[in-house]
């Protein structure tokens, strides 16, 4: 009777054991994906960003006559953007567009072209 109590004690400690272990696995992959998430969200708020201002910078260039071509750097939601405009001297009326987000470990850089109407 005393081997079969000492084999069955051995079991439940294995069994802890490996339980313990799919355990640990488990929390540690959730928090993975949790941390994975957190950056992309991060990434598609800074996606967004660029989007909406290259889309009113080239609605800008496009239909504005009196259109400045500069450079700025401004800060939206912790985020450093950086817009160019530049005239491209080998056609006519074309201007490149570049908008650049920036936060401490990314960067999001988007270009595009317009030609004022």
């Amino acid at each position: 009777m005393n081997k079969r109590c000492g084999f069955t004690t051995l079991e439940c400690i294995i069994s802890m054991f490996v339980l313990s272990i799919i355990v640990y696995m488990m929390t540690f992959s959730i928090s993975n994906s949790f941390n994975l998430l957190d950056k992309n969200e991060d990434y598609l708020k800074m996606l967004n960003i660029a989007k909406n201002y290259l889309n009113e910078a080239k609605y800008d260039v496009k239909y504005n006559q009196n259109y400045k071509i500069d450079n700025q750097i401004f800060t939206v939601d912790n985020f450093q953007v950086n817009k160019k405009i530049a005239r491209q001297e080998n056609y006519y009326n074309c201007y490149q567009i570049t908008l650049e987000v920036k936060s401490s470990d990314r960067s999001v850089k988007l270009e595009s072209y317009v030609t004022k109407k």
